[in-house]
C-alpha cells in the first residue's frame, strides 16, 4: 500500500530532559512548552502550536492503572497507566521518553545508526539480522555491546522488511531475504528477487545466489532441514537444497484453489512441523478469516491434503509444546488508522480496524483444533476506548515466538506502541502477562499539524508520531536467558530476563549481567530522533515502495 508522503517535519522546542512526576516544569518538543501534573492520571499543559502561543488548560483524564505484574524487579520503571498503554499525560510530562520494563534488564543496545525503517529480524549464531532500508548485520558476540557491521543492500535485500528469514542446520546457515509486497508487487514488476546468504560465518554473509519467484513474497520460512523456502501472500516455494540454484516447485494456493478449498487469503505467515511435512498457515481477511493444517509430504508431485480447517486468524503463527500437548500460537494485527485499531471496534475487523492480540490453539489432534487462551491486554479492551483514543498507541500484535518450541514456558509478542511482552503460558487456558519492555516515546509531535511520512506510512494516522513500534521476530537465548529485539526507531535490544522472572517461571538461575543504569532507555536511544530525511522505502505491514525517490522533511 502506498501511502502518500505527510509534508513539513519536528517544529522547534528543546526536548524534555528529565521526567517530573511530581509537578515541576519541564520544556517539551512538539510545541509543549509548560506542563504541570497534577495527580497521576490528570495532567494539565499551556501548549504553542506552531507559531501561535494558545492559552489553554488541557485536562488529560485516564483510567486508574493497572497493577503492575508481581514479577516486576527493584529497579524496574513499570506503566503507569493501562496494561499496554502509553498514557497521554506520559507523552506530555516526559515520562515516556524514559521508557517502561518490567522483569526485563537492557544489557546491550545499538541504535542502528538511528534509521527509523527497522522491521523483521532474523539471526543465525552469534548475530542478528534487521531488515529495512537495507538488512543490518549485527554482531552480538559481546551482548553488552551488540554492533552493526555492514548493511545488506542487494536485489532482494534492500526492501526486505517483512521479508527475511534464517535458519541452521546440519552444519549450513543460510539467510533468505526479498523484495516485499502484496499479493502483487508493488513495483510492478513480473518478477520479485530472493537472496540467499551463506551465514556460517555470519558477521560476514556471503551471497550465495537471487533468484525469483514469479509472485509477490511477504513472508519468508525455511523447512526446519533448509531444503525448501516458502513464501506467503501468494503460499509459493521453491526447493534450496542447492542454494546457489534455487528452484522454483509451484503455487499451493492455486493448488488448494483448484481442489476446491477457497479463501481470499491463504497465509500470512507460514509454521512448519519438525519434518516438513505439515504447514500450519492463515488467513485474517475479515469476511473470510480462517486457519489450516495442511499435509505437504511429497507435494508437489503428490497433491498437497488440508488436514484441518478451523476459524481465527494466523497473520503470526508459530508452534508450541506445553505439558507435553502440541499447540500454535497465532495472531491477529491491526494496521488501520490508529483511532481504528483499539476495542472501540469489533475484533472480527482485523487487520483493517478493532483491536489485535495471540491466543493459542490446541492442534495435539490435528483434525480437531481446539482453541485455548488469549493474550489480551487491558488498553485494546472495549471499556477503555477513550483511554486508547487519547494516548493513539495502537496496541497491536504483530509477530511472537516462543522461548523453546520443544517444552514452551513463556511467549514473546511484538505489540506495536506497547513494545515486547512476555506472557506464561504454562497454563494454556489463562496465559498471564509477567513482563515487558516498551521503549516509549522518541520524538514528542503532539500538537503539531505536521508528521514524517514514515511516521503516517506505519501508523496511518498522521496525527501521532514518536512512539516506538515492536513488530519483527524475537530471539530468546536459552543458555544465557537473554532475548534480542529490534524496534522501529530505537534499534536493535539485547534484554535479560531478571532473576525474580526466572524464579517465577521456575526457570533456572543463570549469571547475569550488569543492568544499563537508570531507565530502560540507554543514554544512546535517547538522543535519536526521527531523520530529517528518510528514505522513500514507504512500508506498512502490508506493502512497500521506492518509486517515489528520496522524500526531503520540509
Amino acid at each position: 500500500m502506498v501511502i502518500p508522503a505527510a509534508t513539513g517535519g519536528p517544529q522547534t522546542g528543546a526536548a524534555a530532559t528529565a521526567a517530573d512526576p511530581t509537578g515541576s516544569g519541564l520544556e517539551l518538543s512538539g510545541g509543549v512548552t509548560k506542563a504541570e501534573v497534577g495527580a497521576p492520571s490528570k495532567l494539565t499543559a499551556h501548549v504553542g502550536v506552531g507559531d501561535a502561543d494558545v492559552d489553554a488548560r488541557l485536562p488529560v483524564p485516564g483510567s486508574p492503572a493497572t497493577s503492575p505484574p508481581a514479577t516486576c524487579g527493584p529497579g524496574d520503571r513499570p506503566e503507569t497507566g493501562l496494561q499496554g498503554d502509553v498514557p497521554l499525560a506520559d507523552q506530555l510530562s516526559g515520562r515516556a521518553a524514559e521508557g517502561y520494563s518490567c522483569g526485563l534488564q537492557v544489557v546491550g543496545y545499538d541504535p542502528l545508526g538511528g534509521r527509523a525503517s527497522n522491521a523483521n529480524m532474523a539471526w543465525a549464531g552469534h548475530c542478528a539480522y534487521v531488515a529495512g532500508e537495507g538488512i543490518a548485520v549485527i554482531d552480538v558476540s559481546d551482548p553488552t555491546s551488540p554492533r552493526q557491521v555492514s548493511t545488506l543492500t542487494t536485489a532482494g535485500s534492500i526492501d526486505a522488511f517483512e521479508s527475511i528469514t534464517a535458519l541452521e542446520y546440519g552444519g549450513r546457515a543460510l539467510l533468505a531475504a526479498g523484495r516485499y509486497g502484496l499479493f502483487v508487487d508493488l513495483q510492478l514488476a513480473s518478477n520479485v528477487p530472493v537472496d540467499i546468504y551463506d551465514v556460517s560465518d555470519c558477521a560476514h554473509p556471503r551471497l550465495l545466489s537471487t533468484f525469483e519467484f514469479p509472485s509477490s513474497v511477504h513472508n519468508l520460512t525455511f523447512s526446519p532441514d533448509l531444503t525448501r523456502l516458502w513464501s506467503t501472500l501468494p503460499l509459493q516455494a521453491a526447493d534450496v537444497a542447492d542454494p546457489t540454484r534455487p528452484v522454483y516447485l509451484g503455487n499451493l494456493e492455486a493448488e488448494l484453489r483448484n481442489g476446491g478449498v477457497f479463501h481470499l487469503e491463504y497465509a500470512h505467515e507460514v509454521a512448519v512441523s519438525p519434518e516438513g511435512s505439515r504447514l500450519y498457515i492463515g488467513g485474517q481477511v475479515p469476511v473470510d478469516e480462517g486457519s489450516m493444517t495442511v499435509d505437504v509430504t511429497g507435494w508437489p508431485a503428490r497433491p498437497a491434503t488440508v488436514v484441518s480447517a478451523y476459524a481465527g486468524p494466523g497473520h503470526g503463527i508459530s508452534r508450541a509444546t506445553i505439558g507435553g500437548r502440541s499447540y500454535l500460537v497465532r495472531s491477529e494485527e491491526s494496521v488501520a488508522f490508529n483511532a481504528l485499531a483499539t476495542g472501540c471496534l469489533p475484533e472480527l475487523l482485523t487487520p483493517v480496524a478493532g483491536p489485535a492480540h495471540a491466543f493459542l490453539t490446541d492442534i495435539t489432534d490435528e483434525a480437531h483444533p481446539v482453541d485455548a487462551g488469549a493474550m489480551q491486554l487491558e488498553i485494546n479492551r472495549p471499556e477503555h476506548c477513550i483511554d486508547q483514543l487519547l494516548s493513539g498507541v495502537n496496541a497491536s500484535s504483530h509477530y511472537h515466538d516462543v522461548d523453546d518450541p520443544a517444552d514452551t514456558t513463556f511467549v514473546m509478542v511484538s505489540t506495536w506502541n506497547a513494545g515486547l511482552r512476555l506472557w506464561d503460558v504454562r497454563d494454556p487456558a489463562a496465559p498471564r502477562e509477567v513482563a515487558y519492555l516498551n521503549p516509549g516515546l522518541f520524538a514528542s509531535t503532539l500538537f503539531n499539524t505536521s508528521t514524517t511520512p514514515l511516521d503516517a506510512a506505519l501508523n496511518f494516522s498522521g496525527a501521532r508520531t514518536g512512539l516506538d513500534q515492536a513488530w519483527g521476530h524475537v530471539r530468546y537465548v536459552k543458555d544465557t536467558g537473554q532475548i534480542w529485539m529490534s524496534t522501529r526507531l530505537g534499534g536493535f535490544w539485547v534484554l535479560e530476563l531478571e532473576p525474580q522472572l526466572r524464579a517465577a517461571l521456575d526457570l533456572p538461575a543463570l549469571p547475569g549481567h550488569a543492568p544499563l543504569p537508570g531507565s530502560p532507555r540507554p543514554p544512546a536511544s535517547r538522543a535519536l530522533v526521527p531523520p530529517s530525511v528518510l528514505p522513500a522505502g514507504l512500508y506498512c505491514t502490508i506493502g512497500s515502495t521506492r518509486a517515489l525517490g528520496t522524500l526531503p522533511l520540509r
